[in-house]
């Protein structure tokens, strides 16, 4: 049979050549960050947008988290704002890693698309991303104009924490979330689905990167039960809808299924997509799928927009200070 997308073969083996061993040669985090640095070039002319500002939301102990603000070139009549969590296995990334993202997002739904900049493992180890979002969105709360609505999106780690979010949202009366968004999410630090044996090399996110990833986030072994980490654990009752984006050839992509099968009646439609073939190889190499995962995010989004009920008043906001579980 016919390979489908004939360039994904040397499109994998140059982002496996690239990709840093991360678990297995690489083991220490700003180590992996250099290297990852070293492989991320600007884009030579970011998309424009109306506005791009940047503000910062008070946690409940003190400090701030930094966040940018995307306004869209065309605002769309009714647009949620939303609040993004990058992804980098809560160990790399931040505002410049996912800023081409975010722009094409915010233009491409017409809404203004917060960034969070949360606090990075393992120097800032679980739950303090949750926290940060947590903050953020009571932020956005609180200086929206009364009934915007929000949601929540991430990709990879950032979608783990956007559900989390909604979760801890949920459990504790929090600020009513609209609608989430996640972008092949991390869902449980088991890391032991089928696909982790079948998808887990070759495809340059591999099962040690995964578990490398997992051990850095959790101060504690037991951390991984929590329901805020491991999303299988949690009762999927009550949480916003959702739209899932996944990968047919990623490590733990049934463990994301089963995240998603309680939540499918709020689910309009769950594609997977070749991680690889997702867009033009030569894009693909140079950002690693950012544009595609821009076009798929926005077109959920607005699937979104049309079904979500209106956010009321802001509840009592979700309380950061003690540790989830």
């Amino acid at each position: 049979m016919p390979d489908p997308y004939p360039d994904v073969a040397a499109l994998l083996a140059h982002l496996n050549e690239l990709f840093p061993a991360l678990g297995t040669a690489v083991t220490d985090a700003d180590e992996a960050r250099r290297l990852f640095a070293a492989l991320r070039r600007p884009v030579a002319q970011p998309t424009p947008v109306r506005a791009v500002t940047e503000t910062v939301a008070a946690r409940d102990h003190g400090g701030v988290v930094p966040l940018r603000h995307y306004s869209p070139a065309t605002r769309a009549d009714g647009a949620p704002v939303v609040l993004f969590l990058h992804g980098g296995g809560w160990v790399l990334g931040g505002f410049d890693s996912h800023d081409e993202l975010c722009r094409r997002l915010a233009n491409g739904i017409g809404a203004t698309v917060t960034a969070v900049d949360y606090r990075l493992a393992p120097e800032h180890p679980f739950p303090a991303a949750l926290e940060d979002a947590a903050a953020a969105l009571r932020h956005v709360v609180a200086t929206s104009p009364q009934g915007t609505r929000v949601v929540v999106a991430g990709d990879s780690a950032g979608g783990n924490l956007a559900a989390a979010l909604c979760l801890l949202t949920r459990d504790e009366a929090g600020p009513e979330i609209a609608g989430q968004l996640l972008l092949y999410p991390m869902t449980d630090q088991a890391c032991d689905s089928p696909s982790y044996r079948d998808n887990g090399q070759g495809f340059y996110i591999t099962a040690d990167h995964l578990r490398w990833f997992w051990s850095q986030y959790l101060r504690y072994e037991t951390d991984g039960a929590s329901r805020y980490v491991s999303l299988l654990r949690a009762n999927l009752q009550g949480l916003p809808p959702g739209r899932r984006r996944g990968v047919r050839t990623a490590a733990g992509r049934g463990r994301r299924r089963r995240h998603l099968a309680p939540l499918r009646g709020g689910i309009p439609r769950i594609r997977a997509v070749p991680r690889a073939a997702c867009g033009r190889a030569r894009g693909a190499r140079r950002h690693l799928c950012r544009d595609a995962a821009a076009r798929r995010s926005h077109s959920a989004c607005r699937a979104m927009n049309s079904k979500a009920p209106q956010r009321s008043s802001p509840g009592v906001p979700p309380g950061s200070g003690s540790r989830p579980h």
